[in-house]
């Protein structure tokens, strides 16, 4: 770091923002590799949420083992998770209630599986009442239950927080990052006159189901923007109709330097057994969880038996579970459930190949990880993975859903040694570019030029 970044950033105040540090999630870790770097740097860093954190959680643990304290407003509505567990053991509970006028419909729709109950338990409410209901299912669907909660429990409590911290100590850059719920951290900041930065994590699709209008909205308040690339900001200012700044030399994914830089990965050998990794914070559709299985049943009708596929993630229902069972693949899926930093490190060291079929991104996190351990990597070419994969040279991509293709490509890396090994030597090399000294730097500038712009409205 230059001396002027140097004396510019020392006693800062700066407020990191997120909602919630879920169990999981690229975002979560880099709000908070942010607060410790720009620590490091001697910023006076303050790290707010809305709501408390697990007490287990290792994001929470992170932060306090370098020093910094996560401030969040304390009510009796506070627990994300306690709220997260009352709600989930009420929709259980209207299922059972309407099990006598669901059950039948089953047979209506023709749904031909084998564990009903199981099925039911796990998948009646998103996938039947959603049919049915359409809009009320996202009430009890898992995946929308923290959105539903954030926007329940949201503007008192977390308002008189950041007014009772920014008495004396008003902050010159709120820095926010999405997780599902950024609109009050921007809202404060706005009448606050503070400069706020949005830190776009996703990949500014209008389609996805975060952005609604009330997110929109919000989003036009902000001082500035960091996007990831060239291409990623163009999408913000159609997408968003953005009248602000954009920066767009911030990758979403910080690789800490202390991040070990790992040798080309060795060419499989066919006799021996073959991992090939999937990973997500949340076990989910969009991620290609479903469709990385039925490669597995592909590979299996193939012959191609020394193999396992071990997912990472937290399981919010049996459906996967359900889908290897009845593909008769059951025995070659390893669920390993939510994994911290440290353990995916030998997550990374036990495979051979990383597939990411997913629906939508922004840059996953877990790509440019496994890059780092030289892994070579399948994706899809989607959100702004193709601003840093170029198909085989450093990765291979597959359409989204083609499960076939997948298999295909997983096949390819077994069978060519030498595309095994260009694949994972340039993999290596693409990853520099996120150590968080690059990174760091770059916010530290972005922030010394926002500063120097006159205040909001003068």
């Amino acid at each position: 770091m230059t001396i002027e970044l140097e004396k510019f950033i020392k006693n800062k105040k700066i407020w990191i923002c997120i909602d919630v540090l879920g169990e999981a999630g690229g975002v979560f870790y880099q709000a908070i590799i942010t607060a410790i770097e720009l620590k490091k740097r001697f910023a006076d860093v303050k790290f707010i949420t809305k709501f408390k954190s697990d007490k287990e959680n290792f994001y929470s643990k992170l932060l306090k083992e370098n020093g910094i304290k996560i401030y969040y407003p304390i009510s009796i509505i506070n627990d994300y998770f306690k709220i997260k567990k009352i709600i989930t053991n009420f929709s259980y509970f209207l299922s059972f209630l309407s099990f006598p006028i669901i059950f039948p419909l089953f047979f209506i729709f023709k749904l031909k599986i084998k564990n009903i109950k199981n099925f039911y338990m796990d998948n009646l409410v998103k996938d039947i009442f959603k049919k049915i209901f359409n809009r009320f299912y996202y009430f009890f669907d898992t995946s929308y239950r923290s959105v539903f909660l954030l926007k329940f429990f949201q503007n008192k409590n977390l308002f008189n927080l950041m007014n009772k911290i920014g008495y004396f100590n008003k902050p010159e850059i709120i820095h926010v990052f999405f997780h599902v719920g950024p609109e009050n951290f921007i809202n404060w900041g706005f009448r606050n006159k503070v400069k706020v930065i949005y830190y776009e994590t996703s990949s500014a699709d209008k389609n996805l189901p975060y952005y609604n209008k009330y997110f929109l909205e919000s989003i036009k308040r902000t001082d500035a923007i960091f996007a990831m690339t060239e291409n990623h900001a163009a999408k913000i200012l159609k997408n968003f109709n953005y009248k602000g700044k954009i920066y767009n030399n911030v990758p979403s994914m910080i690789l800490s330097n202390n991040s070990l830089s790992h040798c080309i990965k060795k060419c499989i050998k066919v006799s021996e057994n073959i991992n090939i990794g999937i990973a997500a914070g949340v076990v989910c559709n969009f991620k290609g969880f479903d469709i990385s299985i039925k490669a597995m049943k592909v590979l299996k009708d193939r012959d191609i038996t020394k193999i396992k596929l071990l997912l990472v993630g937290k399981e919010i229902d049996n459906r996967f579970r359900l889908l290897a069972k009845n593909l008769g693949v059951i025995d070659m899926v390893d669920f390993l459930g939510v994994v911290n930093l440290y353990e995916m490190e030998e997550f990374y060291k036990k495979i051979d190949i990383f597939v990411l079929p997913s629906k939508w991104e922004g840059i996953p996190t877990a790509i440019i990880e496994a890059m780092l351990h030289g892994i070579p990597v399948i994706c899809t070419p989607v959100g702004e993975i193709p601003t840093v994969i170029k198909n085989g040279e450093n990765g291979l991509f597959v359409n989204y859903r083609d499960y076939n293709e997948l298999a295909k490509k997983i096949s390819l890396l077994i069978d060519s040694p030498e595309v095994y090994l260009k694949i994972s030597k340039n993999g290596l090399k693409s990853v520099e570019k996120f150590k968080s000294d690059y990174v760091i730097n770059n916010i530290i500038e972005n922030y010394m030029d926002l500063l120097s712009f006159n205040k909001r409205g003068s």
